[in-house]
This record gives C-alpha cells, structure tokens and sequence, in this order.
C-alpha cells in the first residue's frame, strides 16, 4: 500500500496456489506479515493461525510447511528482496499509473 510516509506491505502467509476444476484457488492460514513504511515487521493474528490449526486438525507437515514459508517471508523482508524493494515497486506504480491516464484519455 503506497502511503505518504513510504510503502505497507500486508502479507498472507498461504499455500501456493493450485487449479480446483476450473477455479484457481489457495488457502489463508490466517498468519500474517505487516512491513510498515519504516521497515519495521508484525506478526499479526498468531493466535488465529493457532486456533485453526486445532480446530481443522492441521498435520505437522502442515504446520511445517507454514511455519517455513514465514520463516522465508521474514527473512525476505529483512534482506529486501523481491517484492520488498521500494524503488521497484514505485517504478510499477508508475508504469501503471502511466497506462491508467492513457486509458482513460482514450475512453
């Protein structure tokens, strides 16, 4: 999210997306990821995460598998690797921004 004070990222940590018939589809954990405009990062609904994970009996492999793919968020973050690089994401703002205004004068 571009804000006045630099870029908020909201992540999800799920599953990778996959084709369900004809639907592509994925699954939410719950878990999430908050890098806000200064850098800093939030663990956020934890204890949702947590409670799903009984109430929908998660195996361990599971468990494993999202546990790993924060671990590999976080540190994504932390390294500013890809999407966490500010001045490309700008530059894709701008991209857009740019088709966007030569949509709308043509329309």
């Amino acid at each position: 999210m571009l804000e006045d004070a630099g870029i908020r990222y909201y992540c999800n940590v799920a599953s990778p997306p996959f084709m369900q018939g004809d639907v592509l589809t994925y699954i939410d954990y719950d878990l999430d990821v908050i890098r806000t405009a200064d850098g800093s990062r939030h663990i956020v609904d934890q204890d949702e995460y947590e409670l799903h994970k009984l109430a929908y009996h998660y195996p361990k492999k599971v468990d494993d598998l999202v546990c790993q793919g924060l671990r590999s968020l976080l540190l994504r973050i932390d390294r500013g690797q890809a999407p966490f690089e500010e001045s490309q994401v700008r530059a894709y703002y701008k991209e857009w921004d740019e088709q966007f205004d030569e949509s709308e004068s043509e329309g």
